[in-house]
C-alpha cells in the first residue's frame, strides 16, 4: 500500500491509485534489481507535473518535460519542493542518458511514432527500463474521443458544449489540447513497441468503466476523492481485475530496451 502522503500527487484522477502503486512496485523492483536506492528518471510530456513529482517523492532524480509552456510553469511551482528538474527541452537536447524513461499517456499523440520511439532508445540506458501508459483505441471514450477530435461535426459538437460549459474543459494532466491520432487496440501497441525494438516484460490493465464515465460526463457530477467517486473507483479496481486485458480502457505497459 501507498503512504497516505503519496495520495495527493495524483488520487483526484479515475483510477490513478491504482496507477501509482503500480509505477511504485516497477520502479522499486528496478532499484533492486539494480542495487540503486535511486533511479535517474526522465518523464516525456509530464504535464502538470503530478507522476513526475510522486517518482521523485519515491526517491528518485526525476526531469520532467512537457512542449506545453503553461504546463510546465504549473508544475515548477505546483511542486517547487519535490526537486524534480521540469523544462520545455526537447528529447534531442539531452546529452546525458536516463536508467528509465516514462510517457504516461503520450504515444497515441504523437504521428511519427517510430522515429518518436528511436529517439527515446538513444536516450536510454543499455538494457533500461521504458514505462508507459496508453489507451484503448476500441473503447468507449476512445471512439467518442475520434468522432470530435477527427469529424468536422464533432469539432462543432465540443466547441458548443465548451462554450455552453455543459461539460468543462479537464485539465487534470495538462492545459494543453493536443488531439489523440493514434487509436489502437492491445496487440497493435505491442506489435508496434516491439518491433521499435522493445520487450514488453509486463502489463497491467488500468481501469474498465469508471475513467471513461467520468470523462464522457460524469465528472459534471462526481467531484475527486468524494465517497462517490472512491467508491466507483474501487468497484471499478474489483471488476477490471477479473475481466479480459482487451476489456480495459488502457494499459501500463513495462519494457525493456532491447537493441
Amino acid at each position: 500500500m501507498l503512504d497516505k502522503n503519496l495520495l495527493k500527487y495524483y488520487s483526484h484522477e479515475p483510477a490513478g491509485v491504482r496507477k501509482m502503486q503500480k509505477i511504485a512496485e516497477v520502479l522499486e523492483l528496478e532499484k533492486k534489481m539494480n542495487n540503486k536506492e535511486s533511479l535517474s528518471i526522465l518523464d516525456i510530456g509530464c504535464g502538470n507535473g503530478h507522476l513526475a513529482a510522486f517518482m521523485a517523492a519515491l526517491g528518485n532524480q526525476v526531469t520532467g518535460i512537457d512542449e506545453n509552456n503553461e504546463a510546465v510553469a504549473f508544475a515548477q511551482k505546483q511542486y517547487a519542493s519535490e526537486g524534480v528538474v521540469f523544462s520545455n527541452k526537447k528529447l534531442t537536447e539531452f546529452a546525458n542518458k536516463f536508467e528509465v524513461i516514462t510517457a504516461f499517456e503520450v504515444c497515441e499523440h504523437i504521428p511519427e511514432l517510430n522515429n518518436f520511439l528511436n529517439e527515446l532508445k538513444n536516450k536510454l540506458n543499455d538494457n533500461g527500463l521504458f514505462l508507459i501508459s496508453v489507451p484503448n483505441g476500441w473503447s468507449l471514450e476512445e471512439m467518442v474521443r475520434h468522432l470530435v477530435q477527427h469529424t468536422s461535426w464533432g469539432q462543432k459538437l465540443k466547441s458548443f458544449v465548451r462554450r455552453k460549459n455543459i461539460l468543462p474543459k479537464s485539465n487534470t494532466q495538462s492545459n494543453a489540447d493536443s488531439p489523440h491520432v493514434h487509436f489502437w487496440s492491445y496487440n497493435k501497441w505491442h506489435k508496434e513497441f516491439t518491433a521499435a525494438g522493445f520487450k514488453i516484460e509486463k502489463t497491467f490493465k488500468v481501469s474498465w468503466f469508471f475513467k471513461q464515465f467520468y470523462y464522457l460526463g460524469g465528472r459534471r457530477f462526481v467531484k475527486p476523492n468524494s465517497k462517490v467517486f472512491c467508491f466507483l473507483d474501487w468497484l471499478d479496481d474489483k471488476l477490471v481485475r477479473v475481466l479480459p486485458k482487451c476489456w480495459a480502457d488502457g494499459w501500463i505497459i513495462v519494457m525493456r530496451k532491447k537493441y
